[in-house]
């Protein structure tokens, strides 16, 4: 492994699709990642997610999804990059748009459907209702499990 360090941070647009009733539109404020070479056969990875999935998701919904999702999502990136160069040389292994903009197959994005302004209400003034939310434990009977703090 050569002696690297890269980076991506993205602050997404704003697309000009309208709110549908039956969806619910999350916002994603920012987004980064930072690979940093650590010797010759190792790497470093730092992924920061800033985002608001809108909607009525009480929190221990969303702390159990980063708890276990997380992991198994590196844990897997890990696997993928391990066995990438082998798997390159069987899978267009002259395919590669990010360096050969050209090479791109998907839609580009069409500026003039990027708002500058949000439709939808983005201030913190926007309550999340948890009120009715309740945490299952693995005995499935929505009691605390032994241990948590309140």
């Amino acid at each position: 492994m050569l002696d690297y360090t890269y980076d991506d941070c993205d602050h997404p647009g704003l697309h000009a699709l309208p709110p549908r009733k039956q969806y619910i539109r999350a916002l994603s404020y920012l987004t980064a990642y930072l690979i940093r070479s650590r010797g010759s056969n190792s790497c470093e990875l730092i992924y920061v997610s800033h985002c608001d999935p809108r909607g009525k998701l009480p929190a221990w919904a969303v702390n159990k999804a980063t708890q276990y999702v997380a992991p198994r999502v590196i844990k897997r990136l890990s696997k993928a990059c391990h066995n990438y160069i082998a798997w390159k040389r069987s899978h267009r292994p002259d395919f590669k748009p990010w360096l050969y903009p050209d090479q791109l197959e998907t839609p580009r994005v069409d500026w003039t459907d990027i708002l500058t302004e949000p439709d939808i209400d983005v201030s913190g003034d926007v309550a999340m209702d948890e009120s009715n939310a309740v945490d299952v434990n693995s005995n499935g009977n929505g009691a605390a499990d032994e241990g948590d703090a309140d």
